[in-house]
């Protein structure tokens, strides 16, 4: 028992000593391992960060910059991921070369990525770097030219630019972009200044503060500067005085007018016909027609040729106030002047006579297009607007005439102008017509939409073609793809009741309650209103019942089916009709409640 014990504890000892000696073995391996690792990232960081050999760190951040200038022009965003690398292990600052930073800068603002554009920038400024007045000419100029005039009012404060006539031009015009009138003023001041030519800067120069002026409508800033103009300067431009004016486009007429005789007496301004045109508007916006036509005299005193916008200004006041006698001189006159008028203008004309039922004008300047030089031909819009009005006014003839004249010039037609011409045939009672100009519209692949399908259901119906109607309204979901509307349902039941079919009305009114879509308002008024001349009470009723659940009813046409019954003698029915109106919160006519009283 001793003996085995004794070899236990040996083999025991043997064992532990071999489990000692692996773990050391471990221990040393780590150890190394660790040692290892240190050493090479504590070697990696010093030559990152440029401690290794210098010759070797100087050629590698030159490779990069040179990496970095070849991939700026086409493929910026990879440049300026390098770019950021050497920002970040802070490499950047032994770069003294500019051109090293133009090219960093114009890629930005190329690519659209001012905030690289300014971070290049603040790297600059970092290391004491201050750019060449060429790099900020280069620079604002690129800025302005894509509007980014927030980043020109940044650089110019990090970098606090000398006095440059281009630099500060541009800063000029960033400031007035962004209406911020103190800084405007104060670079223009600096720039007076500096200037050295008699007169100081020219009054063009503060052409970005006139117009934020003018978008600020704030006239009486923008008159005292026309005022220093008009007494320090040598010359003050027509484009000066126009933005000066257009501050004014919704101030008093009268101010504006007294404003002109001034500008116009001092011989260092200049006037055209835009200035008098500003005023023109001005009187134009308050309505002051008499006084339009005395400045478009005094225009023809100032040996000023008139052009298209006085005219349309002109019109626009004259049929805004119903004067079409004035209305007229000015067609006259305008189509006197030799003025070329293009198709926006002409067709803004053309609507206002449409607008007040002047078509007789409204063809005058229509065939003027074709007779004078114009800029372009009626378009599409001046087409379907003619066509329609002669339509609405019953000359098909015309209106046919127009569309003629639409084909004959290759001009686009489209749906709208179809429906149109449907819609005037129903106005003449012309089904045949209306049929063949549908026909032409399918053959010409233009789709039919569902104005066009009402308006042939109204042609049908005027004429008396009642079954035609239900075979379009039956068959249009199938055969066109478009499904009847409460509004098309109605004109198909307004159609069978002028015919007197109001079985065959009623029989379509039902459909709808079935099947859809349900009756609004005016659906029901019309079928209550045949009802009551077919003295189809119970049919009354039944509508009037299912009506009160889901619609406001009109009190006129219930009233008038109450009244027919208590005049018919249906008193029983009349009183059926009383309660739904109840129901309904539908109210009673006077005369119709003394009949009522009487009847029953």
């Amino acid at each position: 028992m001793s003996s085995f014990s004794v070899e236990t504890s040996v083999s025991s000892s043997f064992i532990s000593m071999d489990l000692f000696q692996s773990v050391i073995s471990e221990m040393f391996v780590l150890l190394i391992f660790f040692i290892t690792w240190i050493a090479t990232t504590k070697y990696l960081k010093l030559k990152g960060s440029g401690f290794g050999s210098k010759q070797g760190s100087a050629a590698d951040t030159n490779d990069v910059v040179q990496q970095i200038l070849d991939l700026s022009g086409e493929q910026f965003s990879r440049a300026f991921r390098l770019y950021k690398d050497m920002v970040r292990r802070n490499q950047d600052k032994a770069i003294k070369d500019e051109s090293f930073y133009q090219a960093l800068v114009d890629g930005a603002i190329r690519t659209n990525q001012v905030d690289a554009c300014l971070m290049v920038f603040q790297r600059m400024e970092t290391f004491g770097l201050k750019p060449s007045t060429t790099m900020l000419q280069n620079t604002m100029r690129l800025l302005c030219a894509r509007k980014y005039y927030d980043a020109c009012m940044k650089i110019a404060d990090l970098v606090d630019p000398d006095m440059d006539t281009v630099v500060y031009s541009c800063l000029t015009q960033a400031s007035g972009a962004l209406e911020n009138i103190d800084a405007c003023r104060e670079i223009l001041q600096k720039r007076e200044k500096a200037e050295t030519e008699v007169g100081g800067l020219k009054a063009r120069e503060y052409l970005p503060l006139l117009r934020a002026f003018s978008r600020q409508k704030n006239l009486e800033d923008s008159w005292k500067m026309c005022k220093f103009f008009m007494a320090e300067k040598t010359e003050v431009e027509s484009l000066v005085v126009n933005t000066v004016f257009s501050a004014g486009t919704r101030s008093d007429p009268k101010q504006m007018l007294d404003m002109l005789k001034e500008v116009r007496a001092n011989p260092k301004c200049s006037v055209d016909i835009v200035t008098f045109n500003t005023v023109l508007k001005c009187f134009g916006r308050h309505r002051k027609v008499r006084e339009c036509f005395s400045l478009l005299d005094e225009i023809r005193q100032a040996n000023i040729q008139p052009d298209d916008v006085t005219f349309s200004t002109l019109l626009d006041v004259c049929i805004e106030q119903n004067e079409h006698q004035l209305a007229q001189v000015a067609l006259e006159q305008m189509l006197g002047e030799n003025i070329k008028l293009n198709c926006v203008l002409l067709t803004t004309l053309l609507k206002g006579f449409v607008r007040s039922k002047r078509l007789d004008m409204a063809m005058k300047l229509y065939q003027s297009m074709y007779e004078r030089e114009c800029e372009s031909r009626p378009d599409m819009v001046t087409y379907s607007l003619l066509i329609k009005a002669h339509c609405d006014v019953q000359d098909m003839g015309t209106a046919l005439s127009i569309f003629e004249d639409m084909l004959q010039y290759g001009c686009k037609v489209d749906d709208v102008v179809f429906t149109h011409l449907i819609e005037g045939c129903c106005h003449v009672s012309n089904s045949a017509l209306a049929e063949k100009l549908f026909q032409d519209m399918l053959d010409a692949y233009i789709n039919p939409t569902i104005y066009t399908m009402t308006a042939l259901v109204k042609v049908y119906g005027k004429c008396g073609q009642s079954e035609k109607a239900a075979e379009l309204v039956d068959s249009m979901e199938k055969v066109y793809g478009i499904k009847p509307t409460v509004v098309v349902n109605t004109c198909l039941i307004s159609g069978l009741l002028r015919q007197k079919r109001l079985s065959d009305a009623y029989a379509a009114f039902g459909r709808m309650q079935q099947i859809g879509p349900d009756p609004d308002q005016q659906c029901v008024q019309i079928i209550l209103q045949g009802l009551v001349e077919g003295h189809m009470w119970q049919d009354i009723i039944a509508v009037v019942s299912w009506a009160v659940e889901r619609l406001t009813l009109k009190p006129d046409g219930v009233n008038q089916a109450l009244n027919a019954m208590c005049v018919g003698g249906e008193l029983a029915k009349g009183r059926e009709l009383h309660k739904l109106m109840k129901k309904g919160g539908i109210p009673v006519t006077v005369a119709v409640a003394q009949r009522l009283k009487i009847g029953l």
